[in-house]
Order: C-alpha cells, then structure tokens, then sequence
C-alpha cells in the first residue's frame, strides 16, 4: 500500500489486529497498536477491544486492564475484561468492573450481567447468581437464553431439581426461546438425577420445537440410560444419532464403550475402539479405563492386562483409575503375583497412589493374610498425606485384629471415633467382635455388644453369625442361645 502512495488507515489496522491476536500473536498486535499512533492513525474502540479480548482471553487479564486504562473503555472492552476475570473466578474483580460501569454511566448489558452469573452458576453460589440476575430487572436489561441455562445449571449443580425446572418454565414464559445449548443442560441436569423419563420428554419436545440433538445430547442421554441400567435404550439413542448423521465424539464413543462392557460384549466394545481410531476420533485414558472396568469385573484380567500395554499403540498413557481398576481385578481372581508385578512397575513409573489404590492394596493384602505390611502401607499412606476413610479404617481393625492386637484396635477406633473423623458402623463392630471373640473371650463379648446396643448400633445377620460361631467354640451348645436370650430380653 504505501509503495503505491497509499496510508493505511484505522479499518486496515484493526484487520490486521485481529489476524495477529487470531493466530495468538498478542505481543505484535500490541507493537502494531503503538505503529499507529505513531503513524497519525489513533486507535479507536475496536483496536483497543480487539487487543483486550485476546489478552483476557490468553490469561493476560492484568496485562489487559492496565491497557484499558490508556483510554476510556466502552461496553465490549469491559465485558471481555469482566469474562477474563470470570475465566480465573476473580469475582469480586468483575463485580468491581461492573461497578466501575456504572459509576462511569456506562450500563452493563446482558452479556456483563451473563458472564458474571454464569461464573457464580459455577462456583455453586447459586443465591448471588439469582441476586444479580434480580438486578437486571431493576436496571430494565432482559436475561436472555444464555443467561437462563446459566442459572438452570447453577440450580443442578446445587441439586435443587424443581428450582431448575421452575426457572425453565418462567423462561418460556418471558418468551426467550430454549436453544441446543439449554436444551443439554436441562436433560444433562435430569440424567444426573436419574429422572430418565422426565429427560426423554424434554428430548421429544425439543424435536418438536425444531431444536435438532447434536453430540452432546446423544451422549447425555446414552450415558444417562447407562447410569440408570437401561442398556438397550442406550443403544437405541446411539443407532438413532449414527442413523441421523450425527458424528460421535470422544464422549459418545467412551459412553459406548462403557454400555458394551455392562451387556459382556467387549468384542463390540474393542472393535468400536478400533473404529475411533478410523474416524479419527482417538480414544483417552478414559476410554480405555471404561473397556478395562469392564473387563476386570467381569473376570477377564488377562485381556485388561494386555490392554494396558496396547495403550501405549495409542499414545494414551495410563492414569491411576486405569492401575486401581486393574490392581482391583486382578486380587479379586487371587492374582496375587501380578498384582504385586503391577505396584512394583507403578512404583518404577512413580504413580501418585491415591486412596482408592492404597484401600485396594491393602485389602488385597488383607486377604491373603498380610496384616503386618497393611499397617506398613496405612503408614506409608499416611506420611503421603492421603486421608483415611471408613474402608480404611475397617480393613485396618480388622488387621489389628487378625494379628490379635483386639486392644490396640479398639483404642485405635476409639481415638479416631473421638476426633469425629470416622462413625464406626455395624460392619467395624464386627469387625472388633470376631477379634474379641477369637483372643480375648465370650465375656468381654458380651460386654462390647451391650455398649453397641446402647449406642443404638444393632447387630446384623454377619454379627450374629461372628456371636454364635464364638460363644459356641467356648460355651458348647447351649450356652450361646442362654445368653442371646438374655442379651436381647434386657433390651
């Protein structure tokens, strides 16, 4: 242009602006901002908003306020600055700029007011979204659909089922039409409820309305039918979606594959695997964790073992959900070699063991009579900072007590019970009775299961059993009956 005498002007800055912050070049957008005023060719609110949203968008929101102060921002610099502090959950900061808006007599528009209470939706603050979303009333702005699903969502994430439901009839009273998005947060919102048949007549009245399906309500629903034990209708929704030239994504095909290993087709389930690779469409880690659940439950170890090592084929590394399942699978058919094969190359690979593996590796220690290394490993865990729960501390009574340390498994569960960390259960008290009953005696039995009942903790059928396999191993055969009788007579 100039070779030929031509200046360019502010329209062809801001097209070269947004090309560069477009490809992520913010630094030279920036450079070609200063170009302009030195060239005579003052940027204007585009140039400025153009560079502003990029910034926020990149995680620059700093970098992009101090920018905005070189000038008087307008609505769109704003917003992008409000969504930038939103994207990093800054809400204060936004609330401020919105402020700030106001103060400077410039009236946030839907868009402020939508990003803010999406953000707050997130955040599970539900009371401040609907707070904000009264003040847009005051202010004469009205929501608009965007700013509905947000709040929808926010309802779901805080369980409140009929609020959800309530809010999406007023939106379709204030005549704000539903689209593809608030449609899949409605139905994802009752999936995750179970509310099956009230999502599969939302589906149908939103092809009524002409809102066509896109992936993610297919999937919502397949994984939806899945959760609630309805393979077929999961495989209808899929047939339906294939059938409607509606390609899968990496969601639909996961769902997939986890309703084939529930129906024992894992055949079909591998196959499907193979064909994401086709359509390129390549499978996660938890893609191949759903196929490797499957077939560790249903006995097939071997097969998920050599699926482990196939992954690598796939460029998907495992994660420790893949090692949890497969180390579950593997004790579970009394593969006890393998399974320490397994924790060694976890090990080796410095796998951040969580609770759920150290839970099932010491439970399979447990049954194989380990007791000694579970309480090397509830140690070991505990230096790790990984926090104990209730299947923890069962399998660790019982340890204590299959090692006939009955007392220091009570003082332990009396510690732990006194820092109201863990309720013991009926399951942890028999637990503690099998021990009292096998080293220390029917009579201080007797004296546990009266301090049981007067907590209100009542044996069941496993209790009973532990009771009358003991008392009959140390008081023949009537002695048990003559004391149950007189147990349960002071009750």
């Amino acid at each position: 242009m100039k070779g030929e005498g031509l200046e360019p002007n502010v329209f062809t800055y801001n097209i070269l602006l947004k090309a560069l912050c477009k490809n992520g070049k913010v630094d030279g957008a920036c450079k070609l901002l200063v170009e302009m005023s030195n060239k005579g060719c003052p940027p204007d609110d585009v140039s400025y908003t153009t560079i502003i949203s990029s910034m926020c968008k990149s995680g620059e929101v700093d970098k992009a306020k101090e920018l905005a102060l070189r000038f008087e921002p307008v609505v769109p610099v704003y917003n992008a600055l409000i969504h930038g502090m939103c994207r990093e959950y800054r809400i204060q900061e936004a609330f401020d700029l919105m402020n700030e808006m106001v103060d400077k007599g410039v009236d946030p528009n839907v868009i402020s007011y939508s990003t803010v209470i999406s953000c707050l939706s997130d955040m599970g603050n539900i009371d401040l979204s609907l707070a904000v979303f009264g003040q847009m009333f005051v202010r004469g702005c009205s929501p608009n659909v965007h700013t509905f699903t947000s709040l929808i969502k926010g309802y779901f994430l805080r369980g409140r089922l009929g609020d959800a439901l309530g809010l999406w009839n007023l939106m379709i009273r204030e005549g704000v039409w539903p689209n593809v998005v608030s449609y899949n947060t409605l139905i994802h919102g009752l999936c995750s409820n179970g509310n099956m048949d009230e999502a599969i007549s939302v589906w149908n009245q939103m092809e009524r309305d002409f809102v066509r399906p896109n992936v993610t309500t297919y999937s919502t629903m397949i994984n939806g039918f899945a959760k609630s034990g309805d393979l077929i209708s999961a495989c209808e929704v899929w047939n339906k979606m294939i059938n409607c030239g509606c390609r899968p994504n990496v969601v639909a095909y996961t769902c997939m594959v986890d309703v084939l290993c529930q129906m024992s087709m894992f055949d079909q389930a591998f196959d499907l695997i193979d064909s994401m690779i086709a359509d390129g469409c390549p499978p996660t880690v938890v893609t191949f964790n759903n196929f490797i659940k499957g077939l560790c439950r249903s006995g097939r170890v071997e097969w998920a073992m050599s699926v482990l090592y196939q992954m690598e084929k796939y460029k998907c590394l495992p994660n420790i959900r893949t090692y949890n399942e497969l180390l579950d699978g593997l004790f579970k058919v009394n593969a006890f070699r393998e399974a320490c094969g397994l924790i060694r190359e976890m090990e080796e690979k410095e796998a951040e063991l969580n609770l759920v593996t150290y839970n099932t590796i010491m439970y399979g220690f447990s049954f194989q009579g380990m007791n000694q290394q579970v309480l090397q490993l509830l140690g070991k865990m505990l230096v790790n900072g990984v926090k104990p729960d209730d299947i923890t501390v069962n399998i660790t009574v019982n340890a204590y007590c299959k090692l006939g340390k009955v007392r220091t498994a009570i003082r332990v569960l009396d510690n732990i019970t006194a820092e109201k960390e863990f309720c013991a259960d009926i399951i942890t008290h028999t637990i503690v009775l099998w021990g009292i009953c096998n080293w220390l005696g029917t009579e201080e039995a007797i004296v546990y299961l009266h301090e049981m009942l007067k907590k209100g903790i009542f044996p069941n059928i496993a209790t009973w059993n532990v009771l009358v396999r003991g008392f009959f191993s140390n008081l023949g055969h009537m002695g048990p009956i003559r004391i149950l009788d007189d147990i349960l007579g002071t009750q």
